[in-house]
């Protein structure tokens, strides 16, 4: 008797089991970090911590050796995130800061700006004639007592000793430090500085930032953080110009801070230009005055207002030449007799304007 056909004792022959591929060549998937990171090797899971680490996001299909390559993708993923940490850890570490002590030993100081040196100044100086006669001058008047930044330059002749001008850069200084706590005078006499550096020029700009340094509380971690300490180091030693030029400015902003328009008035005063015009290079003087009257016009520095005095620049100098008449003060005859008295009562009557002035603005 013939076997059913229907239902055949012959076994069948089974199909082998496909497993399914993990990963899709046509469509390629994210590899997770939980998949290296667990025994079981290479499987779906659930975010974890290393997955964080990874920022770069992989896409790979499944292909012969991509599970030797994707654990050393992970493992190279993973040690230059270690480098990050590492580098992260070490920039919340405080960078160093320059210290106001270290700035002062490397730049120079020209001297003679204490009180007690403004005043000995003020007695060598003798006939007050000349303070009498600039400052009842009307543009001296109209800078003085004017509410923005501008800049000045007093020709005087030469019969006049320069022991005078002298004198009267120390009574202005000395007055503008008395008129209020937000007016500061920094002075420079050129006459009387012998600087340790053949650009006398730098030095010029060096001993101004010393003294708004020394007079006012300052914070240079913010001026600390655009060069390595080493660096600020050399361009100090070495009295870079265009640094020195950039210090000055950086230490002008802060006196904005928190107050009204007449609140910060600075006074650079410099005495007998001429000798520095004798001796510097040309090119470093122009380009000093060049940064001092790009200063004054800016308008970075508002509310502060900048006050620049050049005291006796030399005659027929390619300085003199390049300045207004506005703003230029010529002082060809001076007439003897005042005496300091005099002189006073004429600087204060002009402070006294140049105070309801700003107070009216």
């Amino acid at each position: 008797m013939k076997a059913d056909s229907t239902h055949s004792t012959r076994p069948t022959k089974r199909s082998p089991t496909r497993l399914k591929p993990l990963f899709s060549i046509s469509q390629p998937r994210k590899i997770s970090a939980t998949m290296f990171s667990r025994p079981s090797g290479m499987r779906k899971g659930r975010r974890s911590k290393h997955e964080r680490l990874l920022r770069g996001r992989r896409y790979v299909s499944c292909r012969p050796r991509t599970c030797t390559i994707l654990t050393y993708a992970f493992y190279a993923d993973l040690r230059a995130q270690l480098d990050r940490r590492d580098e992260l850890l070490r920039s919340r570490t405080p960078p160093p800061v320059l210290d106001v002590a270290e700035v002062s030993d490397l730049l120079w100081d020209c001297g003679g700006t204490s009180e007690a040196d403004l005043e000995r100044q003020m007695k060598l100086s003798g006939d007050q004639a000349l303070t009498v006669a600039v400052a009842s001058n009307r543009n001296f008047q109209r800078w003085f007592t004017s509410v923005d930044s501008e800049m000045l330059f007093i020709s005087v002749d030469g019969s006049v000793e320069r022991s005078a001008s002298t004198g009267f850069v120390a009574a202005m200084a000395t007055l503008c430090r008395a008129v209020s706590q937000q007016s500061t005078a920094i002075a420079y006499f050129c006459g009387l500085a012998n600087p340790q550096t053949p650009d006398v020029a730098a030095a010029l700009m060096g001993s101004l930032s010393l003294q708004l340094l020394r007079n006012h509380p300052y914070d240079l971690r913010a001026w600390s953080s655009k060069l390595a300490l080493h660096d600020h180091h050399a361009k100090l030693g070495t009295k870079d110009i265009g640094y020195l030029n950039s210090f000055f400015k950086h230490l002008c902003l802060p006196l904005a801070k928190g107050g009204s328009r007449n609140a910060s008035v600075i006074y650079c005063l410099v005495d007998d230009f001429a000798s520095l015009e004798r001796a510097a290079d040309m090119r470093s003087v122009w380009r000093v005055m060049s940064y001092l009257y790009d200063l004054v016009e800016s308008t970075d520095l508002r509310p502060v207002v900048l006050k620049v005095l050049v005291m006796r620049p030399e005659r027929g100098g390619s300085v003199l030449k390049a300045v207004d008449e506005r703003d230029l003060v010529r002082v060809h005859d001076v007439s003897r007799g005042a005496d300091s008295h005099t002189s006073q009562r004429e600087l204060n009557f002009q402070l006294e304007r140049a105070r309801r002035m700003r107070e009216e603005m």
